[in-house]
């Protein structure tokens, strides 16, 4: 529902609402983006601001961006730039982003349900645990967006030693503090080697864990399409996620211990001393045998899925963690 129009009246009553900043990075989009720009735009009881990265589409993305930035004329802002990879991408857009009160990340060719930001909006404001970061979990649709799989976080454990096993919270179910925008911008530049970059929710999550808490809901508010062009490879089964795995260990190394160091780096006086022993315990892992075991037996170092548990042991063994 669009501020332009409003009358003086309808426009006070919303004085209060929330508002949201909501960033996007596309790439060849054009087929599915204007349904989800469509559901962000009509989010129930939140004035939300989408501010999209065109990663250097060669389809029509910037088109169907620019008629849709008519339309909503003033809430989405659009920023055109070289092919950098969704990683850079994202973590750019941390450093473009206007002053809200929230702020969000959305995938190109999903479709949010109506109430998904101000039912993480609740959420957070009913916490009083130094939440900084919410996230849920997610419907896993195909092409039409007929759920196929639901991916509710079952026997997640909700804690820094799990979440650096597996990053399993989706970056497009999250909705964040002003306070974790700003610390995560400070990695808006970051361009480290394609092999150990982290992820863009990856990192952001992990600042959240090593800084305050995070909030898990269980409930699915993300229709998340999964197609042939799909970037990530979530919800298409273990086969396709061994097959993933087996490939990232040639191509991604070092991730977990480069973004270990980065939060100690960056925010070692905001980190408890039990969290900052087990991201140095991390960060030195390679130091020998000792250091090896000393992670591979680190208390609590779980996830609740014995598959990740034993992948990321394996990366520990061959010094690719």
């Amino acid at each position: 529902m669009p501020i332009m129009g409003r009358s003086e009246k309808s426009f006070s009553l919303e004085i209060d609402m929330k508002t949201v900043s909501i960033m996007m990075s596309t790439f060849n989009g054009e087929q599915f983006i204007d349904e989800q720009i469509e559901s962000i735009m009509h989010q129930d009881n939140v004035i939300t601001m989408l501010i999209i990265r065109d990663d250097g589409s060669t389809d029509d993305t910037v088109k169907c961006v620019n008629r849709l930035m008519t339309k909503y004329r003033g809430r989405i802002s659009l920023i055109c730039g070289n092919n950098i990879g969704y990683r850079r991408s994202f973590l750019e857009l941390l450093s473009k982003a206007p002053d809200t009160d929230y702020y969000a990340f959305a995938d190109q060719d999903d479709v949010w349900k109506n109430n998904k930001c101000i039912e993480a909006i609740t959420s957070l404001e009913k916490c009083d645990h130094n939440e900084w970061l919410y996230a849920s979990g997610l419907l896993i649709a195909d092409e039409n967006l007929n759920v196929i799989s639901e991916n509710y976080l079952n026997n997640y454990k909700n804690s820094l030693e799990s979440y650096f096993i597996r990053g399993r919270l989706a970056g497009c179910t999250f909705l964040f503090t002003r306070e974790l925008k700003d610390k995560a911008k400070l990695f808006s530049e970051l361009n480290l080697e394609d092999t150990c970059m982290p992820a863009h929710d990856f990192l952001v999550g992990s600042i959240a864990y090593a800084c305050g808490n995070v909030f898990i809901d269980h409930r699915g508010f993300v229709l998340h399409r999964r197609h042939e062009r799909s970037v990530t490879s979530g919800g298409r089964g273990i086969a396709n996620r061994l097959e993933t795995e087996r490939k990232l260990l040639k191509k991604r190394k070092y991730v977990n211990s480069v973004v270990a160091r980065l939060l100690l780096d960056n925010f070692g006086e905001l980190i408890s001393a039990d969290k900052a022993s087990f991201l140095n315990t991390i960060v030195h892992y390679q130091d020998g045998s000792r250091s090896k075991l000393r992670l591979l037996l680190y208390p609590g170092f779980s996830s609740g899925s014995l598959l990740a548990d034993l992948l990321t042991r394996i990366k520990i063994f061959i010094n690719n963690y």
